[in-house]
């Protein structure tokens, strides 16, 4: 039986992995079969405050269909890019609240493999591949 704390931390969490399961409908529905969260989701140490860190080895069209797709689940209501590799960036979405928001990044093969392996100044510790 959880304690009430839990069962209030549970259901603060519902948005985030609710928000979770669109974003893996979506990359299954494009085609996406290599994706993987980093921290809090990766590491489990999710708490009311967590936000969502995703990488997915796409090209710019799979990434923007990724996008598309997603948008149907949880409509885009704020988007600040990363730089200029578009669609890459920082979603916030309607009706979720302000701090559950989704960073996203796209990689060729090459590079997403070595995300998973060393890394970068970002992307630290440990990695979740998502099973799609």
């Amino acid at each position: 039986m959880l304690s009430p704390l839990n069962k209030v931390l549970v259901q603060m969490n519902l948005p985030l992995k609710s928000l979770c399961q669109d974003i893996e409908k979506s990359l299954i529905e494009v085609g996406c079969t290599q994706a993987a969260y980093f921290g809090s989701v990766a590491t489990k140490k999710i708490d009311q405050y967590s936000d969502i860190d995703l990488i997915i080895c796409a090209d710019k069209k799979m990434a923007e269909k990724f996008i598309h797709h997603l948008d149907q689940y949880k409509p885009i209501a704020l988007y600040l890019p990363f730089e200029s590799r578009e669609p890459a960036g920082r979603y916030w979405f309607t009706g979720l609240p302000l701090y559950l928001k989704l960073d996203f990044s796209f990689h060729d093969s090459e590079e997403y493999q070595i995300l998973l392996i060393k890394g970068n100044t970002i992307i630290t510790g440990r990695l979740k591949r998502i099973n799609l």
